[in-house]
């Protein structure tokens, strides 16, 4: 990729450093800065020429999982894959006619959650590692079920569900044929199957996260017009907003220590420019631009669980990749130990 999107053999080698086991942030305390990390030489774990997008680490950081349109992908629509946290050794885990996208691993690494619509649309399933031992776990006919995340001990999965609306000229995940309409938040208990509804709204609430103690849930909202960053407790109480501009915030993720959370911000994200990522303060509530790289856009990523490593997904405007046709998937390190 171009514009600051540059690979170093050393960072390369760095990287591989850490794959060994050699850690390289001592961190006195559970916090992660992602403004040290070394973001004008990312290392390209894809470059496949096609959709490679939304990795997620294994809880050994060993593994990623992600989505891809690569051939033989049926139809174009996007795969479940898994590679080695190198970016080698990509193994295809579903193979079904309908788009599956947005796999999350369980938090002891025995399960993935992932979107699929294999059954005509978007539901939550559940995997082995390995793609065997598929099972659904919502049904929801003329709507949608979509976005699972892993409550920290695994015992619940939150997501975003509401009405499908067919396709329009508006962003949906590649492959699919819905975009994401008067959605609302949910947890459903993994053990009894109840699903619980945590939010109102006549707009969408989406992209549910959790916090790493597992009390509160951030996520992205359209209920004041633009896409925001709200947090709420889990049981529905407490609602925030949490960010306010004239642009899109969305896709939070909480970092370690929970007094700070990553998103994208998309500063005229179709019309030739680009989007970056961000961290925000809780408490003070100031934020702070992580990446600045014109023509880029970003997508917020995941850290390693020894914090070590950031993946994300990005693309140029300068490639024919918007809307789907191409993105990769990256590796950043702290800076100083390429």
């Amino acid at each position: 990729m171009k514009s600051r999107l540059l690979i170093s053999a050393s960072l390369v080698a760095a990287a591989a450093a850490i794959l060994a086991g050699r850690s390289l942030a001592a961190q006195s305390d559970d916090r992660v800065d992602l403004r040290g990390f070394d973001w004008d030489h990312a290392v390209n774990l894809t470059n496949h020429g096609h959709w490679d997008f939304d990795p997620d680490f294994s809880p050994d950081g060993a593994k990623i999982a992600f989505h891809s349109n690569r051939p033989p992908a049926p139809g174009n629509r996007g795969q479940i894959y898994v590679m080695d946290a190198d970016g080698n050794n990509p193994v295809a885990l579903t193979h079904t006619e309908g788009t599956n996208y947005m796999a999350r691993w369980s938090p002891d690494g025995t399960k993935i959650a992932f979107v699929s619509e294999r059954d005509g649309n978007p539901e939550i399933y559940l995997m082995n590692p390995d793609g065997s031992g598929v099972v659904n776990l919502t049904n929801n006919p003329d709507g949608y079920d979509a976005g699972p995340d892993w409550s920290p001990d695994g015992r619940h999965l939150a997501y975003f569900a509401g009405t499908k609306r067919p396709e329009t000229d508006e962003w949906q995940p590649p492959g699919s044929p819905y975009r994401y309409w008067d959605a609302d938040l949910y947890i459903l208990d993994m053990e009894t199957g109840q699903r619980v509804r945590v939010t109102t709204s006549d707009r969408d609430d989406i992209y549910p996260t959790w916090s790493n103690d597992g009390t509160r849930l951030a996520f992205t909202s359209s209920r004041d017009g633009n896409e925001e960053i709200y947090v709420i407790n889990a049981d529905g109480s407490g609602e925030r907003r949490l960010t306010e501009t004239s642009v899109n915030d969305k896709a939070p993720s909480w970092l370690p220590g929970d007094s700070h959370l990553q998103f994208r911000n998309d500063a005229g994200e179709g019309d030739g420019d680009h989007s970056n990522l961000h961290v925000l303060e809780l408490a003070s509530g100031d934020v702070t631009q992580i990446t600045d790289s014109p023509g880029v856009v970003y997508f917020a990523g995941t850290l390693a669980p020894d914090g070590d490593r950031y993946i994300f997904s990005a693309f140029t405007q300068d490639e024919d990749a918007f809307r789907g046709e191409r993105a990769d998937i990256y590796l950043v390190i702290p800076k100083g130990h390429r």
